[in-house]
């Protein structure tokens, strides 16, 4: 087993760009779509790929991907063209062998990952952990599945309030009777609004404890500052306004009479901007709300919603989530349950019961509206909050406009930018736009796929 280490090699490697800069649906953003993976995942994962491929091609001796590393590898090798001319700068063909699950294959490529695993650390230093000791990108967060769903668990928890109500009218009917009007009543409003006040601390509580927690290899501590606006909204029209808002800033995009239009020679500083351009030059002279529509469908802008969409339903399956969500209904119904008693109270008794009946409604209605919002509390609340609780730190460049319009939102917005939005929205006729995201569901939409999957890799064979 032996590697010589060629530092031009390496940097041929390193340098080879798996995307062209007018690729609307190129591999990275191709690769974050369809795993659902965040951008910064998405370029550690091709760097490590380029190293393993570094060591195939230098090593005397097989060496195994990483589950992560892997999925790199197999879309690769769908971008035909791509791969053959990374092979011949490799100066060899790399074959991809994958395992048929027998012993002696086992063997082999557990062999295979061990002798990776020394001769990365000689060549390249310690292997990041989330992409070489991980199968997916949720593995740093541990959080292991719950064994009962949200929707199983609200239909056993309401059939065990409505089985509860006889047992407790009958216990708490003789405390209940001793306290009369309104001072139950008010009773009830304080307990109401200091268990949602508390619970809401709680939840914040717990769920910043559980980010903070997470190592810093940890996707969700290594979020872009396009991700977090989507975050904080749940809504893609946040950072597309902040897009085209710098693009028209910096005079890469006319507005005339509310109507915008390509500055023919501007040049884009990213591919977002590019996606702008491109769209704007198929629909010149357009409204900002249709060009914003069009916008939230193209696969560069979905697929940060995709990613962190995903998390979200990953997150609220887990036990972790479960526990929270459970103790959060359980107190609340126990207040409820308080204002039920006193409602068969006051009926069995010829009691006057209409605001009483007025309370309970809207303190369901309340409920609902705050176990909804738990669900996507995380997203939308704690992670921003951690981001803008680390502006003093380093990691966190606040000269950077991205971050800049993170932190300060819409008014960095520029306002030719405002008026063009607003005008658009005044004149716009329709109820909604199908093809934005919201947190929870997925976003679905039509395009050139292609790919290829296999059960398990083992990794590569030499000459």
């Amino acid at each position: 087993m032996s590697i010589v280490y060629s530092t031009s090699l390496w940097k041929s490697i390193e340098n080879f760009a798996l995307d062209e800069p007018t690729d609307v649906y190129g591999f990275s953003t191709r690769l974050a779509n369809e795993n659902k993976w965040t951008i910064n995942f998405v370029k550690s994962a091709i760097l490590e790929y380029k190293k393993f491929m570094y060591l195939a091609a230098t090593s005397d001796k097989m060496v195994s991907p990483s589950e992560v590393v892997d999925i790199v590898w197999h879309q690769h090798l769908v971008f035909t063209k791509s791969y053959n001319e990374f092979c011949n700068l490799l100066g060899r063909k790399i074959e991809h062998v994958p395992s048929t699950h027998n012993s002696k294959d086992h063997k082999k490529f557990a062999a295979a990952k061990e002798r990776t695993k020394v001769i990365y650390e000689g060549t390249f230093g310690m292997q990041p952990e989330e992409i070489w000791n991980y199968s997916d990108i949720y593995g740093p967060l541990s959080l292991p599945k719950a064994s009962i769903n949200l929707r199983t668990f609200l239909l056993i928890g309401i059939f065990a309030f409505v089985v509860l109500v006889t047992p407790c009218y009958y216990l708490f009917r003789p405390l209940v009777i001793q306290i009369g009007n309104p001072y139950y009543m008010w009773m009830l409003l304080l307990g109401c609004g200091a268990t949602f006040g508390l619970l809401n601390l709680y939840n914040k509580r717990i769920q910043s404890e559980f980010l903070n927690g997470l190592p810093q290899y940890s996707f969700l501590k290594k979020l872009t500052p396009a991700e977090l606006i989507y975050a904080q909204d749940c809504n893609l029209a946040p950072f597309i306004d902040g897009v085209v808002s710098r693009m028209i800033e910096e005079n890469k995009i006319n507005v005339s009479r509310y109507r915008l239009e390509n500055e023919e020679k501007s040049v884009v500083a990213n591919i977002y901007e590019f996606i702008v351009k491109e769209t704007l030059e198929s629909h010149s002279r357009i409204k900002y709300n249709e060009l914003l529509r069009l916008l939230k469908g193209r696969y560069v802008f979905t697929s940060l919603a995709g990613s962190l969409d995903a998390f979200q339903k990953y997150y609220i399956k887990s036990k972790f989530f479960g526990r929270l969500y459970y103790i959060n209904f359980s107190i609340i119904s126990l207040v409820y349950m308080a204002g039920v008693v006193r409602l068969f109270t006051g009926i069995s008794r010829d009691k006057p019961v209409f605001w009483l009946v007025v309370f309970l409604i809207a303190y369901l209605i309340l409920t609902i509206f705050f176990l909804k919002r738990l669900t996507k509390q995380i997203l939308k609340e704690t992670i921003p909050a951690f981001y803008r609780a680390s502006k003093a730190q380093d990691h966190i460049n606040t000269e950077d406009w991205d971050w800049r319009y993170f932190m300060a939102g819409s008014l960095l917005l520029a306002p030719t930018f405002i008026s063009a939005r607003n005008a658009g929205n005044e004149s716009s006729s329709s109820g909604g736009d199908s093809s934005s995201s919201s947190c929870g569901s997925g976003c679905s939409s039509g395009g050139d796929t292609c790919g290829s999957s296999c059960s398990s890799c083992g990794g590569c064979g030499g000459d």
